[in-house]
């Protein structure tokens, strides 16, 4: 079975279409009648000690959730609407990567984490 029939249950309709023949993949493009094939090698993996990714303690409830709280403030700006403006804060959060972020209103931010903006 090609790799597009395992993925959607279905034959590929385009004229670009993978076929496998043994431990080789073929790339086949069609233009009008005239067909090319490719081959493609594939690798097996060699397992590597130094590949073991370490894993962070995270403390997960039974409901599936975690805590997790604000550590700093990245940037602010004013969104404008028609008639008002809106004070937006960029907040990092306290999980294991440091692209976990989310844009919060400030005045939210204030109420529940006043000593962000000390």
């Amino acid at each position: 079975m090609a790799p597009f029939e395992a993925l959607y249950r279905q034959r590929c309709r385009t004229s670009l279409c993978w076929y496998e023949t043994g431990e080789t993949v073929s790339l086949v493009t069609g233009v009008g009648r005239a067909l090319k094939s490719q081959k493609l090698s594939l690798k097996q993996y060699v397992p590597d000690p130094s590949h073991v990714i370490d894993l962070d303690s995270v403390q997960v409830r039974e409901d599936l959730s975690y805590d997790v709280h604000p550590v700093r403030i990245a940037d602010h700006r004013v969104k404008q609407l028609k008639g008002k403006e809106i004070s937006l804060v960029k907040v990092i959060w306290s999980s294991s990567d440091e692209g976990d972020a989310t844009c919060e209103t400030e005045s939210r931010m204030r109420e529940l984490y006043l000593e962000l903006f000390v």
